[in-house]
């Protein structure tokens, strides 16, 4: 892999625009960053594939170079030294719910401690994120019987049942067509993971790719920007 990267980077380096770039992209870039990225960077580097894949818990592959980066929450987990993060958008998390559904229309999170909740996995920056809300409210535990990774499955399970889903708000306006769902009205904002660039600290990045990763924190930048608005 490191291989192959040296004589994409010399390559590069010498104006040939080719090569490939692997990426890890949460649901949350997917959606609201890779749009903004993408036709721009097809006409900047037009012989460069692009390889898109959902990041794991561990990204065993920074190391090795697959993917070259990943962008995504802030890994609850503590990282090491040899782990580079850079910050690039601060997040807010929603309820969602199903049109009719009886929480429909609360308005705090007591409203919501007897619900049970869907989320991307116990141990995901959304979840921590939830329950450090409740237990600012003083509230319990929100119980979570159900996790799905998929953002589609998690979407399904909350419009043919009475759990409630949590996720990063600019997701669900995105996807509240699709979906049907419904975001409950809370007073309080619930605040979400950060979304980080993540990499392993002593890569040496192929032009392509360090072009691809400023065009991300670009693309967060703007999309920061717009939402103070």
């Amino acid at each position: 892999m490191q291989a192959r990267r040296a004589l994409e980077d010399v390559a590069q380096l010498r104006g040939r625009r080719e090569g490939r770039v692997s990426l890890a992209l949460s649901h949350f870039a997917t959606i609201t960053l890779l749009p903004r990225v993408m036709p721009a960077r097809r006409t900047a580097w037009p012989g460069v594939s692009i390889r898109i894949a959902p990041p794991t818990f561990q990204l065993a592959g920074l190391r090795e170079g697959e993917p070259d980066f990943a962008v995504m929450s802030q890994p609850s987990v503590r990282l090491g030294a040899d782990d580079a993060t850079r910050a690039v958008y601060a997040t807010t998390v929603v309820a969602v719910v199903r049109p009719g559904h009886t929480l429909a229309r609360a308005r705090s999170l007591a409203a919501l401690a007897d619900a049970e909740w869907v989320m991307p996995s116990a141990d995901s920056s959304i979840a921590h994120g939830l329950r450090r809300a409740f237990r600012l409210a003083r509230l319990p535990a929100p119980a979570c019987p159900v996790t799905c990774e998929t953002l589609t499955g998690l979407e399904t399970l909350v419009s043919g049942t009475d759990l409630v889903g949590a996720m990063p708000l600019e997701v669900h306006q995105l996807r509240a067509a699709a979906s049907g769902l419904m975001r409950v009205p809370l007073e309080a904002p619930i605040e979400g993971p950060r979304v980080v660039i993540l990499r392993w600290a002593d890569t040496q990045r192929t032009p392509a790719a360090a072009a691809l990763e400023e065009s991300f924190v670009g693309a967060a930048h703007a999309l920061a920007k717009e939402r103070r608005r």
